[in-house]
């Protein structure tokens, strides 16, 4: 484990964190789908990729920017 403790590891992963992260969901994916089946795997993935938008609005925004984008995907309920 000292090699995550060392500076070029940290380094390396400001440098290629966006490719690692990338392989990392790829591979994840894969995997999702080799264990599921397309059609699920596609459902999960977009459940999740909707969960983290809203996730990121709330941490952008708060809780104003959530309530608006709910109230934008279910409209007018009155």
């Amino acid at each position: 484990m000292r090699f995550f403790e060392r500076e070029e590891f940290r380094d390396w992963w400001w440098r290629h964190r966006g490719k690692a992260l990338g392989a990392l969901f790829g591979f994840m994916i894969g995997l999702l789908f080799w264990a599921v089946g397309l059609f699920w795997g596609i459902f999960i993935t977009a459940l999740t990729i909707a969960g983290y938008l809203a996730g990121k609005r709330f941490d952008d925004e708060g809780e104003e920017g959530l309530a608006e984008l709910i109230s934008r995907i279910l409209g007018d309920r009155r």
